[in-house]
């Protein structure tokens, strides 16, 4: 199930995303290395947001056209030389400053969170649930999400996470 934080919406893992596109988790995992599928890395584990589902879905139809078995138009046997008055780069130049435009383009939302934001918010959500499930203990947290003990109590640190642990001291 699906967790859901205030402001962000459903916050998925492999498994659920796998679920909710009806496909297994190394598709999943191959859409996300290809980048076709965002998502955060956080620790072993890679969380997906409700947002980044649907831009996929929506994304999704346009990319069937690129087909593995769709011929290769053939290429001329010969390179043609570049025009001797334009420089080589003037492509490159175009698309930076195209990409540059924009960005200044891109319409920002007041107080909405940023990616980073969302990130830190979904890493402290699992390590949360991490803590719960490991009654406190730090090593068997960092067992469950995949990380060592001392980045476990780093990121309670960072968070402002005070965790009682149930293991008494000797």
């Amino acid at each position: 199930m699906p967790k859901t934080i205030k402001g962000i919406g459903n916050i998925y893992n492999i498994k659920e995303m796998a679920e909710q596109l009806g496909a297994s988790e190394v598709t999943v995992m191959r859409h996300y290395r290809a980048g076709k599928l965002r998502g955060r890395k956080v620790g072993k584990n890679v969380l997906f947001t409700q947002g980044s589902l649907s831009e996929f879905l929506e994304n999704k139809d346009g990319d069937r056209t690129k087909r593995k078995n769709k011929p290769k138009p053939k290429q001329a046997a010969t390179r043609k030389p570049a025009p001797a008055n334009k420089p080589l780069f003037n492509d490159i130049d175009q698309e930076k400053k195209a990409d540059q435009k924009a960005q200044q383009e891109i319409p920002t939302l007041e107080g909405a969170p940023t990616e980073d934001e969302l990130t830190a918010q979904g890493e402290k959500a699992e390590l949360i649930d991490a803590l719960k499930k490991a009654g406190g203990h730090r090593e068997d947290a960092g067992k469950i999400l995949g990380i060592r003990r001392q980045s476990v109590a780093a990121r309670m640190k960072k968070h402002g996470i005070n965790f009682p642990s149930s293991r008494s001291k000797k």
